[in-house]
């Protein structure tokens, strides 16, 4: 890594989308590329479509809550203090199965995905009903869904 740095519990770059409040405890640009740190707090029923991420493996730690992790064609039930691995070209996505908000540590390597879901946070606001935003931003970013 390039530099030291201290992000305080209440600081991160942070957006919102799809039930999804996300802040970037670790930025890639701060890391030289490589690693992403992002906390993500995860509304009931709330989560990702599946995808696969062809760019970085990911870990997902489960801070608080129930989820749902999909990985391949097999559903994984998750609760505080699990982690998860997902090697990149893997078919995954998680849902809050919970009743309550639940919180992750999702941790990517190399960096970069931040910039995948900050911008598919901006697109979603400004889309218009029925347009195809979600494909579009992930194909800029080589990320597949389905």
């Amino acid at each position: 890594m390039k530099n030291s740095n201290i992000i305080k519990a209440k600081q991160g770059d942070t957006f919102s989308m799809m039930g999804l409040k996300i802040t970037v405890k670790q930025s890639a640009a701060a890391s030289g590329g490589l690693i992403s740190v992002l906390e993500q707090t995860v509304a009931p029923g709330a989560g990702s479509p599946p995808h696969i991420c062809s760019g970085e493996d990911k870990i997902i730690y489960v801070v608080t809550g129930k989820f749902d992790v999909l990985l391949g064609h097999e559903v994984h039930h998750c609760t505080a203090g699990d982690t998860v691995t997902i090697p990149r070209g893997l078919r995954h996505n998680f849902k809050n199965a919970g009743t309550r908000q639940g919180k992750l540590l999702v941790t990517l390597t190399p960096g970069g995905h931040e910039n995948f879901l900050r911008e598919l946070s901006e697109s979603l606001q400004q889309a218009a009903p029925g347009t195809d935003t979600l494909k579009t931003v992930a194909a800029r970013h080589e990320v597949v869904l389905g």
